[in-house]
């Protein structure tokens, strides 16, 4: 997604996503942000086949849990995008 959608959140392109991850730490690598990266999400691999997805704000705090599956969380943005898009 080039642009944010109406909830100000923004699925990275391939290109990005590759570019903002040019070193991935242990918390996973990037992969969207809201409101022009006021804070960004990580997919953090549980298993070979499932990732967590995790908010991330940079401000020198770990990241943390938003979503225990990117399933769950595409599906919750769908459902629900103040779970997954608003700090708790």
């Amino acid at each position: 997604m080039e642009q944010m959608d109406d909830t100000m959140w923004r699925l990275w392109p391939l290109d990005e996503v590759v570019r903002e991850n040019a070193v991935v730490g242990e918390w996973g690598i990037l992969f969207g942000d809201y409101l022009i990266s006021s804070w960004c999400y990580r997919l953090r691999p549980v298993s070979a086949d499932v990732s967590a997805v995790y908010l991330d704000y940079f401000n020198g705090a770990e990241p943390f849990e938003v979503a225990p599956t990117l399933e769950k969380f595409m599906e919750t943005l769908w459902r629900n995008p103040d779970e997954v898009l608003e700090p708790q």
